[in-house]
């Protein structure tokens, strides 16, 4: 579904591209200028989803990261020890 999608509007730009210019294109060949449109304007609505996922993934890992410290140095008499690496794994900014 989504690769006939892609084609469909690549044909669509093509053709657009191709009723302002002349081109000596063979059938099936794009211009770069008309991939390289089409793939801009497809990447440039990537910024926030991207953002969001990163975010989503780094949180579950400082959970998982913080039960592993509590599960390995709770127990253990060396407090100083667990704070240091608490400390260490809070550096981050998106803490």
């Amino acid at each position: 579904m989504i690769t006939n999608l892609f084609f469909v509007l690549f044909r669509e730009a093509n053709m657009m591209a191709n009723s302002r210019t002349t081109t000596r294109a063979l059938p099936g060949v794009y211009s770069f200028e008309i991939i390289r449109d089409l793939i801009a304007d497809s990447t440039s609505r990537w910024n926030q989803p991207a953002q969001e996922l990163i975010e989503g993934v780094f949180k579950i890992v400082v959970r998982h990261n913080n039960a592993l410290i509590s599960k390995h140095f709770d127990k253990n008499e060396a407090g100083a020890l667990r704070a240091a690496i608490t400390f260490v794994t809070r550096i981050h900014p998106l803490f």
